[in-house]
């Protein structure tokens, strides 16, 4: 039974319907056979429509009533990828402003397991946390067939563990290429600083100059002097030293001096009578016995530059006992550096400017 293109169906020719006439059998038939077969081409059945049954642009939006496709229409994973031809969803298909947030399904168009940052502390419908938290393997069990047991076995039953990202950076998984090598995909990895050396100097010395000094010596426990030898300081000014000391005694002893011919008179008197005479000869003099001489004095003046020698023995010292020992270092006339240390400094970690999100896996 043919139908025009309104969609009206019409009875076959020469086969009129008029009251009171008697239908024939081979009519009714007939007629019959034209209704089954049109029914049978516009009921859809499992497979009967195919492309070839529709005309190109066939599908339009007059033909579709608004709000009539929804969820209920559509029985659960109806649309695959295998329903749809490739590149058949085009963008001159879809009306521009016709695919909305509101039109889509939260999440319908994010592949489970798929994990990203979000601007809020709670995770959004469809989403859990990447907080390593073990979640039921029924209930989860797209996600449980996405991602498995990577990030833990859970109770290694009926529970797996999620991935746990709180305060961690994400890293591209080096799968062969050799710049993070040895790591297991979904590894985690302790933070660290590539090997490197620094280089630190002291400011260079040109000039003339000299470092103070000062050291304590280690403990002397035994009785025990010092033995001093170094040379006092310049003195460039006129000066004497005073002087007081005892000779040292030579036992006894006489002194030999020889005289020439002459009179030898008291000290101080011409009286002829308190003179005497003496030959020329050499004469000693009896023995005083042992005895030293006490001298003391002053020196003459110097007034040239000069130093003084001095060398000695300290007192003895009996207890135990350091010695501090203050000097100017020899002067260091030629240009050199010093020895420096670099202190430590930074944190408990390496890391760049950052910002805290949540990390949220799709179920």
């Amino acid at each position: 039974m043919p139908r025009d293109g309104s969609g009206t169906y019409n009875l076959p020719a020469l086969n009129p319907v008029i009251t009171g006439t008697t239908i024939s059998i081979d009519w009714a038939n007939t007629t019959i056979n034209d209704i089954a077969t049109a029914l049978t081409n516009s009921l859809s059945i499992d497979g009967s429509v195919t492309a070839a049954k529709l005309a190109t642009d066939a599908i339009t939006t007059v033909k579709i009533t608004n709000l009539s496709v929804t969820t209920a229409k559509l029985a659960a994973n109806a649309v695959t990828a295998d329903k749809l031809a490739t590149d058949a969803v085009t963008t001159d298909k879809i009306l521009d402003g016709s695919v909305t947030p509101a039109k889509i399904f939260n999440g319908a168009a994010t592949l489970t397991g798929t994990i990203l940052p979000f601007a809020k502390n709670t995770p959004p419908s469809g989403w859990l946390k990447c907080n390593g938290a073990a979640v039921n393997r029924t209930t989860y069990a797209a996600l449980f067939a996405a991602i498995g047991t990577t990030f833990g076995v859970g109770d290694g039953s009926t529970t797996f563990n999620l991935p746990d990202i709180r305060g961690e950076f994400v890293r591209g998984w080096d799968d062969g290429r050799g710049v993070d090598s040895g790591r297991a995909f979904g590894s985690t990895q302790a933070y660290e600083v590539d090997s490197h050396t620094h280089t630190a100097s002291s400011g260079t010395n040109s000039v003339s100059h000299t470092h103070a000094i000062s050291i304590t010596s280690s403990n002397e426990s035994a009785t025990h002097t010092h033995s001093i030898s170094m040379t006092s300081g310049i003195n460039s000014v006129s000066h004497t030293h005073a002087f007081s000391d005892t000779t040292s005694s030579d036992g006894a002893h006489t002194h030999t001096f020889s005289t020439v011919q002459g009179g030898i008179s008291e000290r101080g008197t011409t009286d002829p009578y308190k003179s005497a005479l003496t030959l020329e000869g050499t004469h000693t003099t009896s023995a005083a016995g042992a005895h030293s001489h006490t001298v003391s004095g002053t020196t003459g003046t110097n007034s040239a530059t000069h130093t003084h020698l001095l060398s000695g023995a300290s007192n003895t010292h009996s207890t135990t006992h350091t010695h501090l020992f203050t000097d100017t270092s020899t002067d260091e006339s030629a240009t050199h550096t010093h020895t420096v240390t670099v202190d430590a400094t930074g944190g408990a970690e390496t890391r760049p400017r950052n910002i805290a999100l949540l990390y949220c896996i799709k179920t």
